[in-house]
C-alpha cells in the first residue's frame, strides 16, 4: 500500500465496528445520535468504495410553499445574523460581473511525495510554525489518514474533502489530483480542515457555528496562491479569481432566496406576482419555478456557510499581511466560535468586515473582476 492512501481494511474494521455499536445501542439513543451514527456510518462507506456524495432531496408535485419552507427549515437552522451579514454584502456583488468559467491551469508533472514536499516547504515559510508542524503530523502519519489519487472524471470543481470521525477524533483528507499547480492548494486546503477540525462536535452541522465552517480553507486558498506565487511557480490570480466568482455567486443566490421569501407574504402569492416583484427590484438570478425551489433548498445552507466563511477569511488573510503569527493564532481559534453572538465573536479576532462596509470583498472585487457598466 503506498504512503499516501487509506488503509481500506482498517476502514472497514472501523465501519463494521461502528454499525456493531449502533445496532447494539439503537433502542436508547436519542434522535441526534442515531443521526450521528448514520453519518459516520455512510462517511465511512464513502471511502470505502469510493461512493459520490449526495445531497438529493425528494422531489414531488405538491405546490411549493416558500413562507412555510422559510419558518419551519431555516429560520430553526439559521442565524439570523449570518443572514444579515450575508445579505448585506449583495451591495458589493451586485456591481461586479461573475464568471463561472472552469479554473485552467498547465499541467504540473509531480508525483505523490513531490506534491507534499512542496506543500510543506509552503507552510514553513509561514512565520507562525504551528500549521507546519501540524501539516507534518499527517503526512508523516502512519494511520494512513491521507489518500491522493487521480481521478479522470471528476468535476473540475470536487478538489478534495476532509471528514473527521467525531468519536474517534480522527481526522481523514481526500486530494483528488488535477495534475496541475491546483493540487498544492487542495491538499493545503484539506489539510487545515483536518488540523482545526479534528475535534470537532458530530452535531457541527446542526449548529449556528457552522458558518464558520470553510474559514480555514478559504484562508489557505489566499495564502498559497501567494505562496506559490512568490516562490516561482506563476500561478497567477486563477485560484483567488475562482474563489471570488464562487463566492458572488452565492451571495446573489442567498439574497435572491431572502427576496422570494420577502416577496411571498403568504401561501396564495402566485408565482406569476412573485416573478413580477423580484425582476422590479433587480434581482438577477434567472428566475423559474424549479430554481426558487433550488433556492431555498438544502443549497441555501451552503450558500450561506461559503459566503459568511470567506467574508471571515479575506479579513484575516489582510490581517495577515501585518501580524502573521498572531494571524495564525486567531485561525486556530475559529473552530471555538459559537455563531451565535457573531459580531461580538468576531471583533475579538480583529474581523469587521461588517462595520466597515466590506471593504475588503470590494478590494478584491475590484482587484479580480470586471466591473459592471452604469446605466
Amino acid at each position: 500500500m503506498g504512503k499516501y492512501e487509506w488503509d481500506i481494511s482498517k476502514l472497514i474494521e472501523k465501519r463494521n465496528e461502528l454499525e456493531r455499536m449502533y445496532n447494539a445501542n439503537k433502542d436508547e439513543l436519542t434522535k441526534e445520535q442515531l443521526e450521528v451514527y448514520r453519518d459516520l456510518v455512510r462517511n465511512y462507506d464513502i471511502r470505502i468504495d469510493g461512493t459520490e456524495i449526495s445531497f438529493d432531496h425528494d422531489e414531488d408535485d405538491e405546490e411549493f410553499y416558500p413562507m412555510d419552507f422559510f419558518r419551519n427549515v431555516i429560520i430553526p437552522s439559521v442565524s439570523v445574523t449570518q443572514l444579515d451579514v450575508v445579505t448585506g454584502a449583495a451591495k458589493i456583488a451586485k456591481n461586479y460581473v461573475v464568471d463561472l468559467e472552469p479554473l485552467i491551469l498547465d499541467q504540473a508533472k509531480l508525483n505523490d511525495e513531490e506534491l507534499v514536499e512542496i506543500t510543506a516547504s509552503l507552510f514553513s515559510q509561514i512565520p507562525n510554525i504551528r500549521l507546519y508542524k501540524d501539516f507534518l503530523r499527517i503526512v508523516n502519519s502512519d494511520e494512513h489518514c491521507l489518500l491522493i489519487k487521480y481521478y479522470s472524471n471528476l468535476p473540475t470543481e470536487d478538489y478534495g474533502l476532509a471528514f473527521v470521525d467525531p468519536i474517534k477524533h480522527k481526522s481523514f483528507g481526500l486530494v483528488a489530483r488535477q495534475n496541475s499547480m491546483s493540487d498544492v492548494i487542495t491538499l493545503a486546503h484539506e489539510a487545515s480542515h483536518m488540523i482545526l477540525r479534528k475535534d470537532e462536535s458530530p452535531f457541527f452541522w446542526k449548529t449556528p457555528k457552522r458558518m464558520y465552517g470553510e474559514v480555514e480553507g478559504y484562508f489557505i486558498n489566499l495564502l498559497f496562491n501567494d505562496l506559490l506565487n512568490q516562490n516561482g511557480y506563476q500561478v497567477g490570480e486563477g485560484f483567488n479569481i475562482k474563489d471570488v466568482n464562487l463566492v458572488l455567486t452565492h451571495i446573489q443566490d442567498v439574497f435572491a432566496a431572502m427576496k422570494v421569501i420577502e416577496y411571498s407574504p403568504d401561501n396564495k402569492t402566485s408565482f406569476t406576482r412573485l416573478i413580477t416583484e423580484l425582476k422590479k427590484h433587480g434581482i438577477e438570478t434567472p428566475i423559474s419555478k424549479e430554481n426558487v425551489r433550488f433556492l431555498l433548498y438544502p443549497e441555501f445552507r451552503e450558500d450561506l456557510d461559503s459566503s459568511s466563511s470567506y467574508l471571515v477569511a479575506l479579513d484575516l488573510y489582510k490581517q495577515y499581511q501585518e501580524d502573521p503569527e498572531r494571524t495564525i493564532d486567531s485561525l486556530y481559534s475559529i473552530p471555538l466560535l459559537g455563531g451565535e453572538h457573531v459580531y461580538q465573536e468576531l471583533e475579538k479576532i480583529g474581523v469587521t468586515f461588517f462595520e466597515d462596509g466590506y471593504q475588503n470583498l470590494d478590494n478584491q472585487c475590484k482587484k479580480l473582476l470586471k466591473e459592471k457598466p452604469v446605466h
